[in-house]
């Protein structure tokens, strides 16, 4: 066969052989498609099964590991344990460096079984090897026991110091501290302070030497040593071991700042472990001398910014627990090591805020920082969740140092009352120190060592406004700010200062950053007055405060009222109006409870007495203060008239943006009418317009809620901007009565401003809003043109039967549910009705008068009784009523008016009865009688007769 021939032959095969190929992965493509097609959830569930059996094949097979790695280093350290005391001194009793490195690192293997200390052993300790554990120390002990068993350890560790033998200057230090740990109990304690003496009388250049080496396994092994020495039987040998250290060597600044992991640990964890160990442990009586030495303890915030989180949490709570609730560390000593550099240090750690699994770190128990019952929020429900933050530890750090009275640097005490003259003059001295903590605060500080209590307090109090201002930005983050709020809810004497040096912008403008500092100005003007105890036996607490501490509580001067001012004419944003408005109100809120303390305590010092009248003078000084910051009224008045505009504009963010404008604007408006009522009369602005302005038709029952007709759906916000219209206006009778009551607002008005006020009285949907509408018709009547000035009680009779005919839920202090359309078509007429027989009996008083007059005598005569005086026995407005009641009926087409109209039917008085406005009428009579006795029944029956 030729080549040819078997190119063809081979080239057909193969073409053969492709074309099946092809046929066969389209054939089986059309077979998986049709099943994917047919049973998709086949290979979801085979897919699931699958996963659900490699996580159990998984979890046993790392199980299977678990137990074979318990049992392999069960057996290893079975292997490498002494198993007599004659082993350790044989292993030990040699002068060749290389066997001595092999003994010791035998030794220092056999007392990690011993003290469990080291490796990454099994929590589970199991009969076996707690048993091999005890046989371990049994073995230490009986070579403990033998006089020449520390002699070894004593030449080994002279030659590795005569020779320079490094690798032995990291292991002996490590195996003596692992036999003090072994040793630490009463049986065996001698044994350890016989070690202890031999290291301190002879071996303390040699831990000196491996101090010098900060990167090395002799520093970590050296300062492990002295950790164990300080805490052996809980501090027996602290103040030795205080007393014969040499803490003035140079290298020992370079050991915070070395975070080389060593043996497992930094250097950096080593140092911090053995120097906190003199405040942890009980019998240590020295460590106030080791707290004043230098900075020792301050030393060891330097550089925190750069620790990772297992670091500053070990820094951070070993410090909280034995520095900050330690009672036995002075006022003075405390504030002195928390100053604005070591806090400005934990400032910078706390803008890392990235979230780290505690116990992944190696953080079993996170730090909570509160001492004695714990309070929970947010970070410390997420850090006991396992879940934390650099960040969240920091501030909670903070929160623990500065709000918790008693501790840390939070001795909290003046209030609003200033402190005496030399410690101002501490708060002036420390305040302008600058940055950093300086000389001015440790002269400062070392005048106080003799001081007293309070001066002391003082000083914690400008420490504090110290770190604030200069350490804490509380327009940098919402946690900052929450951080800085609690500080002064607990010192509240800080507020008036912080004030004065609080540098952030409120310039207003659309911003991130001022929509910041006005969120946190707002929460610090929100916080309470704080009010002094009333039993405290201070002699201050009885007389006024200053009148400048006091208005920065109420209205910072931070606050000028040209930055507020702009604020309301930004027509840019209306969030940026809305702010402005937000912290009007909260400020006028507050200069309202600054008046009623005062108020209170003018009446206990006693009006008339020389305490008394200084109380009442602090405030008009007060109120003068504050009228110079607030912003003007005619400003306020412009935000509502544009306020007020944007009703007609038909879209839902108008209507929104109006709902929550005109609240605020309500509450700040009835602020000014009632501290600052004189400007309200000035500018001749009627309160009574913002009714009918507000429609309040959106506030009663059973009101339409029909998507096209929003604005005449219940609304709580309307309910509640009404309720503080009306209040103001029951709080000020004056602005009552500068409102024309019987005018309507639009000539398309149903009602007058009273038949407004009347409607919401009886039928608002909330008992608080009835309320106040129902003190607002009663001042509204006794004002009406003299109608009760002979009684000012009868407009409750009235309001009364009014209530009982046409909602008798209104007099209750419960929410009415939906009113049907009949109930509210008859509160309409009736109170359409009173409003025209009050506009009516209002023009002509007088004639009225007459009438009930004639009436009452012409009955007296006619009964033989006594003339009223010329005292009125009822109102003319019931005298208007009834004439209007009978010339309505009477102008009818019914068999009423017919009745009426010839004068004397003696069925009239029988459909009078069925009539709304007649009933009315008897309602009224029968209240006004019973409310006036039997003599004005009798005359008030007469007249109607």
């Amino acid at each position: 066969m030729g080549v040819a021939e078997i190119n063809s032959s081979s080239g057909s095969s193969s073409s053969s052989s492709k074309h099946d190929a092809k046929r066969k992965r389209s054939t089986e493509g059309k077979n998986k498609d049709q099943s994917f097609k047919k049973k998709p959830e086949d290979s979801a569930t085979k897919r699931a099964k699958s996963i659900e059996e490699v996580d159990a094949v998984s979890a046993v097979n790392a199980e299977q590991v678990r137990v074979i790695s318990a049992k392999e280093e069960f057996e290893k350290d079975m292997q490498i344990s002494f198993k007599h005391s004659e082993d350790i001194e044989q292993a030990l009793d040699t002068t060749n460096s290389d066997l001595l490195i092999q003994g010791f690192t035998h030794l220092r293997e056999h007392l990690k079984i011993c003290n469990q200390w080291g490796g990454n052993r099994s929590a589970e300790e199991g009969a076996e090897q707690r048993a091999h554990r005890e046989q371990c120390q049994r073995v230490v002990y009986h070579w403990a026991e033998n006089s020449e068993g520390f002699q070894a350890i004593e030449s080994a560790w002279q030659q590795a110091h005569t020779n320079s033998i490094a690798r032995l200057d990291g292991l002996i230090p490590g195996v003596v501290g692992g036999l003090l740990v072994c040793l630490d109990n009463a049986g065996t304690m001698k044994f350890g302070n016989r070690l202890i003496r031999m290291v301190l009388d002879k071996f303390l250049k040699s831990l000196y030497r491996s101090l010098n080496t900060a990167r090395s396994t002799a520093c970590a092994s050296a300062l492990q040593l002295l950790y164990q020495m300080v805490v052996f039987a809980r501090g027996e040998h602290a103040d030795e071991v205080r007393h014969a250290f040499d803490w003035t060597m140079k290298s020992l600044e370079e050991l915070p700042h070395v975070r080389s992991s060593v043996v497992g640990f930094s250097i950096r964890r080593l140092w911090i472990r053995f120097v906190m160990a003199f405040f942890s442990v009980d019998r240590c009586r020295t460590y106030n001398e080791l707290f004043r030495s230098g900075r020792l303890v301050g030393g060891l915030f330097h550089g925190v910014e750069r620790d990772s989180y297992q670091e500053l949490h070990t820094l951070l709570a070993t410090v909280y627990e034995n520095i900050v609730l330690n009672d036995g560390i002075g006022k003075a000593e405390k504030v002195r090591l928390f100053g604005v550099q070591l806090m400005g240090n934990l400032a910078k750690a706390a803008k890392n805020t990235a979230v780290v699994d505690a116990k992944a770190v190696g953080v079993e128990a996170v730090a909570q920082f509160v001492p004695g019952s714990a309070r929970r929020d947010e970070s410390m429900a997420a850090a006991a969740a396992g879940r934390d933050s650099v960040a969240a530890l920091v501030l909670r750090f903070f929160r623990g140092m500065m709000t918790f009275p008693g501790h840390g640097i939070c001795f909290p005490q003046h209030g609003l009352y200033p402190a005496p003259r030399q410690q101002q003059q501490l708060w002036a001295s420390n305040e302008s120190s600058g940055d950093g903590d300086g000389d001015a605060l440790e002269a400062v500080v070392t005048v106080t060592k003799r001081a007293t209590s309070a001066e002391i307090s003082d000083l914690c109090n400008s420490q504090i406004l110290r770190i604030l201002i200069a350490c804490i930005s509380p327009a940098a983050s919402r946690r900052m700010g929450d951080l800085a709020v609690d500080i002064m809810r607990v010192s509240p004497e800080l507020i008036a200062p912080f004030w004065r040096n609080y540098g952030a912008s409120l310039e207003p403008r659309l911003s991130l950053r001022y929509l910041g500092n006005t969120a946190f100005a707002t929460k610090v003007m929100s916080l309470e007055l704080p009010l002094p105890p009333q039993d405290s036996g201070d002699a201050r607490f009885g007389l006024p405060p200053r009148v400048s501490t006091l208005a920065e509580h109420v209205w910072p001067l931070a606050l000028q009222r040209q930055m507020v001012g702009r604020g309301l004419q930004f027509r840019a944003s209306p969030l940026v109006r809305y702010r402005c408005l937000l912290l009007a109100d909260v400020a006028l809120r507050k200069l309202g409870d600054a008046r009623a303390w005062i108020r209170s305590e003018t009446a206990r010092a006693g009006a008339d007495g020389p305490v008394g009248a200084r109380w009442a003078q602090l405030e008009q000084r007060l109120l003068a203060v504050v009228k110079q910051r607030v912003p003007e009224w005619k400003l306020v008045l412009a935000v509502q008239r544009e306020a007020t505009g944007e009703a007609g504009l038909g879209d839902r963010e108008a209507e929104c943006r109006r709902a929550v404008l005109g609240n605020v604007l309500m509450r700040v408006m009835s602020a000014y009418q009632r501290h600052f009522g004189e400007l309200v009369l000035e500018s001749n602005f009627e309160f009574g317009r913002l009714i009918a302005d507000m429609r309040p038709d959106g506030v009663l029952a059973g009101a339409p809620t029909a998507a096209g007709d929003r604005e005449a759906a219940r609304s709580p916000m309307a309910a509640h901007t009404l309720l503080h219209l009306l209040r103001a206006l029951a709080d000020a009778p004056a602005a009552a009565a500068h409102t024309r009551w019987l005018a309507r607002a639009r000539p398309a008005d149903e009602h007058t401003h009273l038949g407004g006020v009347l409607m919401v009285f009886l039928w608002a949907s909330q008992a608080a809003v009835r309320l106040a509408a129902r003190d607002v018709a009663l001042g509204v009547l006794r004002q009406a043109a003299g109608l009760f000035d002979h009684d000012a009680t009868e407009p409750a009779a009235w309001l009364a039967a009014l209530a009982a005919l046409a909602s008798p839920q209104a007099t209750r202090g419960a929410r009415i549910p939906m009113a049907t359309a009949e109930q509210l078509q008859q509160a309409h007429a009736l109170v359409g009705f009173v409003e025209a027989a009050v506009a009516h009996a209002a023009k002509q008083p007088y004639k009225y008068a007459d009438r009930i007059h004639a009436a009452v005598a012409a009955a007296a005569a006619a009964h033989g009784g006594e003339d009223a005086g010329g005292r009125l026995a009822f109102s003319p407005l019931m005298a208007a009523v009834a004439e209007a009641a009978v010339l309505k009926a009477a102008a009818g087409t019914g068999a009423l008016a017919a009745a009426l109209r010839g004068a004397g039917q003696p069925q009239a008085a029988a459909e009078m009865q069925t009539n709304a406005v007649f009933a009315l009428v008897r309602e009224a009579a029968c209240a006004v009688a019973e409310a006036k006795g039997a003599r004005a029944a009798r005359a008030l029956g007469g007249f109607l007769r």
